[in-house]
């Protein structure tokens, strides 16, 4: 096999398994919250903020599943697209690479609100501990 398909496939592999890992960290920090946090009534208090951090982590889990969920898609787009050009099959090889081209900037914007939301989770949650001490 060539270096370049060996870097390739490093890169896919490594990529593939810090999706998992990052989606499996907030399932793990969902679960934790849903189950330690106190929650109240909605309104200008602690809880509430608690409960914003829990949905930022919760949709950031959402987006984590839509970017795995994208990046498969892309694999298999990306077979087609090899495929349809060792045949030699204009047709599918030009309808491969547009599909991939459609998914590639989904995949990429789920990866920036995945990240985003962690962000914003983290600093409600933050936001929340500091509130309750000196509030």
């Amino acid at each position: 096999m060539s270096r370049n398909f060996e870097m390739h496939r490093s890169y896919s592999e490594a990529q593939d398994r810090f999706d998992n890992f990052v989606l499996a960290g907030l399932l793990a920090v969902c679960a934790y919250l849903g189950q330690g946090n106190p929650y109240a009534p909605i309104g200008l208090n602690t809880e509430t903020v608690y409960l914003l951090s829990l949905a930022s982590f919760v949709l950031s889990a959402l987006f984590g599943f839509k970017r795995i969920e994208y990046v498969i898609v892309g694999y298999r787009l990306n077979y087609q697209l090899l495929d349809a050009r060792e045949k030699k099959n204009q047709d599918r090889e030009d309808e491969a690479r547009s599909k991939l081209e459609e998914v590639k900037p989904k995949a990429e914007r789920y990866y920036k609100l995945r990240n985003a939301l962690m962000f914003v989770g983290l600093s409600f949650y933050v936001a929340a501990k500091y509130w309750a001490v000196y509030a």
